[in-house]
Parts: C-alpha cells; sequence; structure tokens
C-alpha cells in the first residue's frame, strides 16, 4: 500500500526543466532558412534554404560539413522546395512548384526524382518502407474554393497506401506526431477545444481525446483591431490556441499558440506537460516564445529526436533545447 502511495505521489509531482544545448547562427552564415532541419541517425542535420535552394549538411557540433546549390529546372535542381523528409539513409526535399521529390544521398548527391502530382505540406517516416503525409487538396464547388487536410500514409516509394482523414476547417498544416513504442498516431482536429484522434500504424483510428476549453472573446481593441477568439490555459485564464504537439514519453508536450496584443506588450505562454488524456501535469515558462506580427510566426517549435528546436526567423538563430526531468 505504501508503494502505490509513494507512485502516485511522484507522478503528482513529475517535473521538468527546458534547457538550451545549442545554437546555429543561420543569418550568420548566409543562409535563409525558414524550414526546420531533419535528422539524420548519426546526430547531423539537414536544412534547405528557401532563397537560392541550398541544401547544407550540419554535423552534431552545429558546423556546416557539406554545402551544395541546387537552384533551377535541371535534374536534382529545386525551385520551390516547401518540406523535407531523411529515410533510408536519404535526404528527400519536395518542390511544390515541379510537384516532385528529389532523392540525395548523404554527402548531398543527387539520386532521383519521384514525380507525386500532390500538395504535400510535410513528412514523417514510420518506418524505412512507410510514410505519414500531410497533403492539401483544393476543390471548387458553385464557384467556392474550399482547401482540404488529409493524413495520409504513403510507402517508400511515395504511392499512396491509406487516407486516415480528411479535415476542412483546420489551420494550413495539420499538427501530429508519433508514438514509436504504442505505435500510435496521434492528430490534432481542432487546437482550441482540444480534438485528438488516435490512429495505429496501419491507419486504422483507435479512438479520439478530447479536452474542451472554454473561450473568451477579447474586443477588437485587444487583437490588432480584429474581432476573434483565442483559448488556452495561461494560470486559470483560457486566452490561447495550441500550435503543435508533441509526444514525449507516455505524456504530450503542448506548445501554445502565438499572439502579440501590440507591438510593446506581449503575453507570457508557457509550455505545458500533459498526460495522455490531455490533462495538465506541469507547465514552464520559456524565454523563445516572442508571438507573432499580424499572424505570422516569429519563431517555430518542434520537438525531434529527443530536442525542443526553434527556429526564429526574426533573428536568424536556430536554437536546441533538451528536456532534463
Amino acid at each position: 500500500m505504501k508503494l502505490v502511495l509513494i507512485f502516485i505521489i511522484f507522478d503528482i509531482i513529475f517535473c521538468f526543466e527546458i534547457i538550451k544545448t545549442g545554437e546555429f547562427d543561420w543569418a550568420d552564415k548566409n543562409v535563409k532558412m525558414e524550414d526546420m532541419p531533419i535528422f539524420d541517425n548519426s546526430g547531423n542535420y539537414y536544412l534547405v534554404t528557401s532563397e537560392n535552394c541550398e541544401i547544407l549538411k550540419v554535423d552534431s557540433n552545429n558546423r556546416i560539413v557539406i554545402r551544395k546549390k541546387y537552384f533551377g529546372n535541371g535534374p536534382g535542381e529545386l525551385v520551390n522546395p516547401t518540406c523535407t523528409l531523411f529515410n533510408n539513409n536519404c535526404f528527400y526535399v519536395y518542390d511544390a512548384n515541379k510537384v516532385n521529390i528529389n532523392i540525395y544521398d548523404i554527402n548531398l548527391n543527387f539520386l532521383s526524382s519521384i514525380n507525386v502530382g500532390s500538395r504535400y505540406l510535410s513528412f514523417k517516416p514510420i518506418h524505412e518502407n512507410l510514410v505519414l503525409a500531410n497533403v492539401a487538396k483544393t476543390e471548387t464547388i458553385d464557384k467556392k474554393i474550399t482547401i482540404k487536410r488529409k493524413l495520409i500514409l504513403l510507402d517508400k516509394n511515395f504511392q499512396l497506401v491509406k487516407e486516415l482523414i480528411e479535415l476542412e476547417k483546420v489551420q494550413l498544416f495539420l499538427k501530429y506526431d508519433i508514438d514509436f513504442e504504442k505505435k500510435e498516431i496521434y492528430l490534432i482536429e481542432d487546437s482550441f477545444d482540444m480534438i485528438v484522434h488516435v490512429f495505429d500504424f496501419e491507419g486504422n483510428e483507435k479512438s479520439v481525446i478530447r479536452n474542451p476549453r472554454p473561450k473568451i472573446k477579447f474586443s477588437k481593441t485587444e487583437v490588432k483591431n480584429e474581432d476573434y477568439f483565442m483559448t488556452g490555459r495561461i494560470d486559470k485564464s483560457y486566452k490561447y490556441s495550441i500550435q503543435d504537439l508533441f509526444v514525449y514519453k507516455d505524456k504530450f508536450i503542448l506548445v501554445p499558440g502565438f499572439q502579440v496584443f501590440n507591438d510593446e506588450d506581449r503575453l507570457k505562454y508557457k509550455i505545458q506537460i500533459c498526460n495522455r488524456d490531455l490533462e495538465e501535469v506541469q507547465t514552464q515558462e520559456i524565454d523563445f516564445i516572442k508571438g507573432s506580427y499580424y499572424g505570422i510566426s516569429g519563431e517555430i517549435v518542434k520537438y525531434i529526436n529527443g530536442k525542443l528546436i526553434v527556429n526564429d526567423l526574426f533573428n536568424g538563430v536556430l536554437s536546441f533545447y533538451e528536456i532534463i526531468e
């Protein structure tokens, strides 16, 4: 009985700390980077620049190892690279203009291209033969344009295996993550009311997690003269949306959405650690949440390979953090 009691108390006082471990100053190295890095199995990471279509390989000490320019319309060249993937010891880059995927080896030599014919927004590998992808589909019905987002499974040749879900009233990019131990996929349908769908690796829906949150309507003068809702938890008030959800051991990391009320007075947000029922376990204020100007996010936060990675678009710095319990 005492052992059980001790375990319960330990779970309640679960605590963590976010520690900065390094940074890559891409602005100082004349790199314009708007996407997040993709890691290989050796701790190196790969970047694609949007401005001149350079591909960089950076080692674990944040030193550029290889840097190649691939701008153009020839074989292996890029015009509008928008999302990337590392799988099967190769680096994959999707070009939204050409609607194809270029494949490069670990030394950034071009290998081949795959014409995919779809508008992909993001990828995540499940294993060497299966990839999870966020795809957008535009439909025009009665002169009204509707953009639908799908979460789908692809094989290693980027052929469709199964559609998991199709959503209409969602943000541009679907927010999802993978639990490799439980072999589960988590997708946020509604980042305000926190509706999360759970799928297995075959694409079958197992359950839906719901944690409704009350909304507060701010006045027009409080939000850049615009009238809309935000939700989320700050102490006992609910004021912001959730930007992303990441799997962390047997819990979730929730990253709050960004919002600036005016250029000088910014809200202070907290990273939340929640259990798998989306019930909060702990929060921590962090210094890298900056807010946004007119809806354009100043920073992008991702949880990759056990690290919280923050791309500061305003200052041109990629920062790395670790979660310490």
